[in-house]
This record gives C-alpha cells, sequence and structure tokens, in this order.
C-alpha cells in the first residue's frame, strides 16, 4: 500500500474510533477530531503521543475498558506502525502496559 494511501487508512479508522468511542462513552473526542482535522491523523496521534501525559480521551476509553478504541491502540496496529517512528511506537506501547494491557 501506498504511503499516501495507509495515511488516509489510518485517518478513516481513526475517525470510526472515534465515532465508536462517542456512542460507547459518551465522549466525543474533539481534541482528537480536531487535531486531525488541522494538520492531519498521523501528525495529530503523533503529537498526542509526545504529549507527556495521556489526554483526556485515553482517560475516559481507559474507564470504559476501551482502550482498543485509543490513538494509542490504531498506532500499535501492525498495518500502521510504518508511519510512525519506533519512539513513537515505543510511547504508545509503554502507555498501553502502564495500565496493564496486552499489546
Amino acid at each position: 500500500m501506498e504511503q499516501f494511501d495507509l495515511q488516509e487508512q489510518f485517518a478513516r479508522d481513526l475517525r470510526a474510533a472515534c465515532r465508536e468511542s462517542a456512542q460507547i462513552c459518551g465522549y466525543f473526542p474533539g481534541e482528537v477530531l480536531g487535531r486531525a482535522a488541522n494538520v492531519g491523523a498521523v501528525e495529530a496521534a503523533r503529537r498526542l503521543l509526545r504529549d507527556t501525559s495521556p489526554g483526556y480521551y485515553f482517560r475516559s476509553l481507559c474507564g470504559q475498558r476501551r482502550l482498543d478504541l485509543s490513538v494509542e491502540a490504531q498506532v500499535l496496529r501492525p498495518e500502521y506502525q510504518p508511519l510512525f517512528t519506533p519512539e513513537e511506537v515505543n510511547t504508545a506501547t509503554e502507555r498501553m502496559r502502564a495500565i496493564d494491557l496486552p499489546v
């Protein structure tokens, strides 16, 4: 798959995860979607991973036991790892491990 196509698929899957999380958690992840609209989904994910602590979106999903819908979970999907640096993948992994979730 071409890099651009992979980025577009990541964007679609991230939007779908956000929609599902809104239905499940009752929280609309405007921060995530807003960043994605402004800078693109991949860059938005990178910026969220650079934040020193997980945002409200991550904590909200954690409370619902649905971190499978998190930005971190999307980054860790094998098909999307080529879009991110090893450091970014490691950050996503560490956040998931910090709450004892398998990665």
